[in-house]
């Protein structure tokens, strides 16, 4: 059998279960939402948390960068006032 075929063949293994895999499991990703209003509750948690986790670490390395800019700002201007003569 050809490269070609092995590889049409594998690739139509690989849809088929992809295909067939939630009928398999009997689940999807939002089936088991409506299990009670713990789960929804959790889910809704989770989703919070997934959405605000990237602007929080943006946000904190901003201010980080921030604050390290102002700082060195400030040491080189103290530098520049110790070296002027008669300070």
């Amino acid at each position: 059998m050809s490269t070609a075929a092995l590889r049409a063949r594998l690739a139509g293994l690989v849809a088929g279960a992809v295909l067939l895999a939630p009928h398999v499991a009997h689940a999807c990703s939002v089936c088991t939402g409506g299990q009670s209003p713990d789960v929804g509750r959790a889910f809704l948690l989770g989703s919070l948390a997934l959405s605000v986790l990237p602007l929080a670490a943006v946000g904190g390395l901003s201010l980080f960068l921030w604050r390290r800019a102002r700082a060195l700002a400030r040491s080189a201007a103290l530098r520049e006032i110790s070296a002027q003569p008669g300070v």
